[in-house]
């Protein structure tokens, strides 16, 4: 007489099944989390280009600020402004 043992083999069969499903769930977590890691960098380098726009646009303002403050062909006016006075005979330091 044969005895057949019908579950011996679905054991090992269950378990391999239990393991490639573990996987596929490990990797869906695991690609929901580098999905939604890719977003918030997206997000905060959209937000630093911003920052750095609006930072060039103030350094251009400054920058035209002072090339006006430093204009050579409006300098007198730039030295009435600071209540500066031209002097008529200048002592100079002599070096010996």
């Amino acid at each position: 007489m044969t005895i057949i043992e019908p579950n011996k083999n679905q054991f090992l069969a269950n378990r391999w099944l239990y393991f490639v499903l573990a996987v596929v769930v490990g990797a869906a977590v695991l690609n929901i989390l580098a999905y939604n890691r890719n977003v918030q960098l997206n997000h905060a380098l959209k937000q630093e280009l911003r920052t750095v726009d609006l930072t060039r646009a103030e350094s251009s303002d400054l920058k035209n600020q002072l090339y006006l403050a430093l204009d050579s062909d409006d300098i007198g006016h730039l030295a009435s402004k600071l209540g500066l006075v031209k002097e008529r005979k200048p002592e100079y330091i002599a070096l010996q």
